[in-house]
């Protein structure tokens, strides 16, 4: 049995995490897509050394901002984890918000890449791009809008690299659940939870947070990958003199109260999630399905 606890931002995923493990003995996989990188610890709100040497987690802290870390890749070192740790009759735990990588790894999830190479001539105007779109997938054509040139740019490339369109492969793929997990999260009132998320935010301001974007915008630059991280991104403009300290945070509250908005969506409709209003009663039920399934500590 996996234990996968998830939510929205600030929803206290964590804290849920660490009490349950500590109690049964479990190691945790983090699925949060920018804890993987070196040095992203405040503004990821990252669990601390001490708390790591207290119960084992893995996927944090294993590639440098500046290096390439992607979902195809996550699927793959977490399931060699799962395996390490099942061998083990290790208990495992997966924590954190992005939706994506907890299904990509737990559910049979397809990556187009791993059929093909996309060529598209990024060259060709929007209107060019969306005839090709208008000729291979009619149906995705007619859900996007001419304009908007990253979807075409993406439905093109799924085309190319699989030979199947994309409006198809939506509806005839529906990954199979591939490991036996238990999908929990802690439910706020959306109102609440912006207000945990907003204070989280001062808090970690409080903590030394312009001082951490400031040594990495410093050491790696703006572009790289790890530094688009909602927490991180959002103080680049008052670096440059383009706003104030106030604004850039009143920006990164609003980023958070949006990426709230995207995962409660994802997590309606992509994960078979189970609800509580409160940890304990998560904790309670965490406890209760872990005794049934006879797993050993």
């Amino acid at each position: 049995m996996i234990y996968v606890i998830t939510g929205p931002t600030a929803s206290g995923k964590t804290a849920l995490s660490l009490r349950f493990a500590k109690t049964i003995g479990a190691h945790i996989i983090n699925a949060d897509a920018f804890q993987v990188y070196r040095g992203l610890d405040i503004g990821t709100a990252k669990v601390s050394l001490s708390q790591r040497q207290e119960i084992p987690h893995h996927l944090i802290d294993i590639v440098d901002p500046d290096q390439g870390y992607d979902v195809a890749r996550y699927q793959s070192d977490a399931r060699q984890i799962i395996d390490e740790l099942t061998r083990k009759n290790i208990p495992i735990i997966i924590v954190g918000g992005t939706g994506l990588y907890i299904r990509a790894v737990l559910f049979d999830y397809f990556f187009p890449q791993q059929r093909g190479v996309a060529t598209i001539d990024n060259t060709l105007s929007n209107e060019q791009l969306y005839q090709q779109l208008t000729n291979v997938d009619p149906v995705a054509a007619q859900k996007t809008h001419p304009n908007n040139r990253k979807r075409i740019i993406r439905a093109l490339e799924i085309f190319q690299m699989t030979g199947t369109a994309k409006s198809d492969h939506l509806a005839n793929v529906a990954p199979k659940q591939l490991y036996e997990a238990v999908f929990v999260g802690i439910k706020h009132e959306r109102s609440a939870l912006y207000e945990r998320a907003n204070h989280r935010v001062l808090q970690m301001v409080g903590d030394g947070l312009l001082d951490e974007v400031k040594s990495l915008h410093d050491r790696y630059g703006k572009d790289a990958r790890a530094l688009q991280a909602i927490g991180y991104k959002e103080f680049f403009p008052f670096f440059d003199g383009q706003t104030t300290l106030q604004e850039a945070i009143i920006k990164l509250q609003q980023a958070n109260r949006n990426y709230i908005k995207r995962q409660d969506t994802f997590f309606k409709h992509q994960l078979p999630m189970t609800w509580f209003i409160n940890a304990d009663e998560a904790y309670t039920y965490l406890m209760k399905v872990h005794g049934q399934s006879g797993t050993t500590t």
